[in-house]
């Protein structure tokens, strides 16, 4: 196991790699494997295997029915619970469950802004729509870590509102041994816990899918966010439908070469940029910065391609606009230390 070096984001993601993994061939050795899979997700979710609902139909042929039913109620309830992390503090979602699962948690006026009103006013609620689906594309194949850090950033955004609950990450087992995972430690840095982080991985874009859409009908998640190559208009209009009436926002990060996705409230091209001087060890990388452009908007006066350059503050957990000389003068200091 190895870090993703990055100096700009490396504290946000961790390259892992299980050999253990990679050895295991034939259908006998990867059913064992996921029934030792199941039984410790049991022992997490403090439940027994037939405290589960019934099993669900192979998620392709060969494979066994699994015994752990990922449905909306099923997932509500485990995080209404607490079972998701035994250090999440008890979860502020009111209300009661209802036969159709949990209540939506974002109903009402609470707000997913950036927190600057330059970009804010532009955006049709005053702030991201929190029932829609927003995709975030790296404008290089080297910003692929750069859009990876923004959009955990808004995931953290999200989190400062006041019935925020866990968020669901979800990728592809191949793209993480490219890209690398979330690092706990340098998740809690920049202000999401660990313990509220729930991930999924899977073999096949289409399995992804259905874990994120399945999150999404929960109503119980701030968030879900998914790492995928891309998606068809199909799939992206399951998920908008799903956000919608979950009341859950998703954030997706595609590929930069892919073609956009339809059906999004919004569209984000995410640049790496240079960070700021660190205040103690000018060697060292100070805040995390990004070029950030909103491409595409479905409602308000947005879309038009203009450009920020935004920097997170790991302490206050918020965007920072950084001025036109600022960046200017950072530039400047770069090439006279033969860096830039």
């Amino acid at each position: 196991m190895g870090c993703v070096f990055d100096p700009e984001h490396a504290s946000l993601v961790e390259y892992a790699y299980a050999p253990e993994y990679q050895s295991v061939g034939g259908v006998e050795a990867r059913k064992a494997l996921l029934d030792d899979l199941r039984t410790r997700v049991s022992a997490v979710l403090d439940r027994s295997p037939g405290d589960h609902p019934a099993p669900t139909p192979a998620l392709w042929p060969g494979w066994p029915p699994s015994t752990c039913s990922f449905s909306s109620r099923c997932f509500a309830e485990t995080v209404r619970n607490g079972a998701v992390g035994s250090s999440l503090p008890s979860l502020p979602l009111d209300g009661e469950a209802t036969q159709q699962g949990c209540r939506l948690a974002f109903e009402g006026s609470e707000q997913w802004s950036f927190g600057i009103d330059e970009i804010d006013e532009r955006l049709a609620r005053g702030g991201l729509d929190p029932g829609g689906v927003h995709e975030i594309k790296p404008s290089l194949y080297g910003d692929t870590i750069a859009a990876l850090g923004f959009a955990f950033a808004l995931v953290i955004r999200r989190l400062q509102t006041p019935s925020a609950g866990p968020v669901l990450w979800c990728g592809l087992e191949r793209e993480s041994l490219e890209v690398g995972l979330p690092h706990g430690p340098g998740l809690l840095r920049h202000g999401l816990a660990p313990s509220r982080l729930v991930m999924v991985q899977a073999m096949r874009v289409r399995e992804v899918l259905w874990a994120m859409e399945e999150g999404l009908k929960a109503g119980s998640l701030a968030a879900v966010l998914g790492v995928l190559p891309t998606a068809d208009l199909t799939s992206a209009r399951r998920l908008s439908l799903a956000a919608q009436k979950g009341g859950t926002p998703c954030l997706v990060v595609t590929s930069h070469e892919a073609p956009a996705l339809g059906a999004t409230m919004t569209r984000w091209r995410v640049a790496r940029a240079q960070s700021t001087a660190h205040p103690f060890d000018p060697r060292a990388p100070g805040l995390v910065r990004w070029r950030v452009t909103l491409e595409r908007m479905r409602h308000g006066a947005g879309g038009d391609g203009r450009s920020w350059m935004l920097e997170w503050c790991d302490e206050a957990f918020c965007f920072r606009l950084v001025a036109p000389l600022a960046d200017g003068a950072a530039q400047a200091r770069a090439r006279r230390r033969g860096t830039g």
